[in-house]
């Protein structure tokens, strides 16, 4: 399975905004932080406002919050918004309504859905919070791992 940029894109600016625990953040901040160019921040934002993930502030002091707390927001909710469902990309046949033409193309095909349900059913578990820890945790094993 491949992540699209759009999805990797998003994914990591609501993981630095949740990071920054409601703090408002300039979005050149996420940019720089997460290289991701701007342009298409701006649009990864535009999308995540429109949905109610992410509030912003004009002015001086402007920039992005979490419009959610981190443990409401699912990695699955951020990729639907990204991709438009969690799925794989779906068989050829599927698409067009064939039926398969054996028995290895049905049996492949389950095989698909079952890691397609699998990987969604992970996507719905995780939140933003989870992401959160896990940053915190792989930082103080990398902060260990300096000290003699």
């Amino acid at each position: 399975m491949k992540i699209s940029r759009k999805t990797d894109y998003a994914l990591k600016t609501v993981i630095d905004l949740a990071l920054h625990d409601r703090q408002v953040v300039p979005g050149a901040h996420i940019a720089r932080r997460q290289d991701i160019p701007i342009k298409f921040l701006e649009q990864i934002l535009l999308i995540l406002k429109g949905a109610g993930v992410v509030s912003s502030r004009r002015g001086k002091n402007g920039g992005y919050s979490l419009a959610q707390r981190p443990s409401n927001i699912t990695l699955a909710s951020v990729v639907r918004l990204s991709e438009g469902s969690v799925s794989l990309t779906p068989n050829p046949r599927q698409s067009v309504g064939q039926a398969p033409s054996d028995e290895v193309e049905s049996s492949l095909q389950k095989v698909w859905a079952d890691i397609n349900d699998y990987i969604a059913g992970r996507l719905e578990e995780v939140t933003l919070q989870d992401m959160c820890d896990r940053v915190a945790e792989l930082s103080r094993e990398q902060q260990t791992q300096y000290v003699i």
